[in-house]
């Protein structure tokens, strides 16, 4: 597998009214050999698209009672993921004819409207997200709420609802997380959890959740860490 991913990015700034940005970018991909072993990628697989079409606004100085950049506003092929990305991450799979399966180049979501605040130490994200037919042409929105403390870490809260779905198991679900992650008792200790409840049609309700930990070795050449995570899927369990 190999790719490439030339991208552009642009911005302007003004005292007055923000900044400007956007950003330009596309995937050439391909697969060779007899493609992955799991069989979503042939030998043969090559692809060149958009990865990344999109604009957004910053209020920059805007509204100095909020600090600096405090609102963000964008629309367009662009990522999006929830925390470390255990439950929500990736837009655009890489299967088929797109090739690269285990490298994953493509993460961009086909549309993505973004509206971020960034009220340190409170920020909040509001969010709709379409995938493209490979990911069952899956609309949602929701919203994501964190509290970040420099000693101890990041604690977050999400929401999200899939509006409308080529897959009956996708729509109209409804989805709950909960996470933290951080290095509150050494700052060459990694510790993360999470915990995600599913409830479909208020008759089928499923629950994940991971915890992790790691060590980083900062004297090291390149400081080298070490990860260990362990995670859990119910599967559908009907609601009684």
């Amino acid at each position: 597998e190999g790719f490439i991913e030339p991208v552009l990015k642009a911005a302007y700034d003004s005292d007055a009214w923000g900044t400007l940005y956007g950003g330009l970018g596309y995937v050439g991909a391909l697969t060779r050999g007899e493609g992955d072993a799991g069989g979503f990628t042939r030998g043969t697989a090559e692809d060149i698209a958009t990865e990344h079409l999109y604009f957004g606004w910053r209020s920059g100085q805007l509204f100095p009672a909020l600090g600096e950049n405090a609102i963000d506003l964008s629309y367009g092929r662009q990522e999006f993921r929830l925390g470390e990305g255990f439950i929500l991450s990736d837009g655009n799979l890489d299967i088929g004819a797109k090739g690269t399966y285990f490298l994953m180049p493509r993460t961009a979501f086909e549309r993505a409207a973004l509206l971020r605040f960034n009220l340190t130490p409170v920020r909040a994200d509001l969010f709709y997200l379409s995938s493209d037919a490979d990911q069952a042409n899956t609309e949602l929105a929701g919203i994501n709420l964190e509290y970040v403390e420099e000693a101890l870490g990041t604690f977050g809260i999400s929401y999200f609802h899939i509006t409308d779905s080529a897959s009956p198991l996708r729509n109209g679900m409804h989805v709950l997380s909960l996470r933290g992650k951080g290095r509150p008792l050494d700052p060459h200790v990694f510790l993360a959890a999470e915990y995600v409840l599913e409830e479909h049609s208020g008759a089928v309700q499923a629950h994940a959740w991971y915890v992790e930990a790691g060590y980083t070795w900062v004297q090291g050449p390149g400081s080298p860490g070490l990860h260990y995570r362990f995670s859990h899927y119910s599967g559908d369990d009907p609601i009684s």
